[in-house]
Formats: structure tokens, C-alpha cells, sequence
């Protein structure tokens, strides 16, 4: 496993869904280490529109700690998939 830290902007969180993603409203969802939750819009990737990304900026990653996150796509049709949880340790620089 790779090593995670907070301020990390070189970092893609890349989801898998082998489901065609054209037209679906697509969303990261989370919860940090202190219980707070919330989203992150994601993007199609366009070499593979079966996989979805965000990519993290400076101030999403805020708190030391394990980070819960999962895919939830809201697609044309209305219907809702729910990815299983990837868990995430993120440290702070310098520290084991």
C-alpha cells in the first residue's frame, strides 16, 4: 500500500464501475477519520467511460487518519449504484 499525506494534490482516486457512465450524475462520496461526511463531483474518464476520478486539491484532505470513500452514480434512468468502501490511512508528512 502507498503511502498518502495531507496537502497531496498528485493524487487521483480512480473508480471502476464496468458500467457504461455517459449521462450519470457522478459522485465520491466520504467520511473523514473525526465522522464528518460529504462529495466530491467526479469526472468520466476519457479514455474508458466505465471509470470515474477526482482528483484531490490542497485543501481536501484535511484531517490525519483513516478516510472511508465510495462511489454513488445517479444515472439517467434514476437508478442509484453504491460502490463498496475504500479505505484510505492519510498521514502527515514526516510521520509513520
Amino acid at each position: 500500500m502507498s503511502d498518502y499525506f495531507l496537502g497531496q494534490t498528485n493524487l487521483r482516486i480512480m473508480v471502476s464501475t464496468n458500467q457504461t457512465l455517459s449521462g450519470a450524475a457522478l459522485k465520491l462520496k466520504y467520511k473523514k477519520p473525526n465522522g464528518d461526511t460529504g462529495e466530491f463531483s467526479c469526472t468520466i474518464d476519457g479514455s474508458d467511460d466505465t471509470k470515474m476520478y477526482y482528483d484531490i486539491e490542497s485543501e481536501d484532505i484535511d484531517i490525519p487518519g483513516e478516510w472511508l470513500f465510495w462511489s454513488h452514480i445517479t444515472f439517467a434512468d434514476s437508478k442509484v449504484g453504491i460502490g463498496e468502501i475504500a479505505r484510505v490511512i492519510f498521514k502527515r508528512e514526516g510521520n509513520d
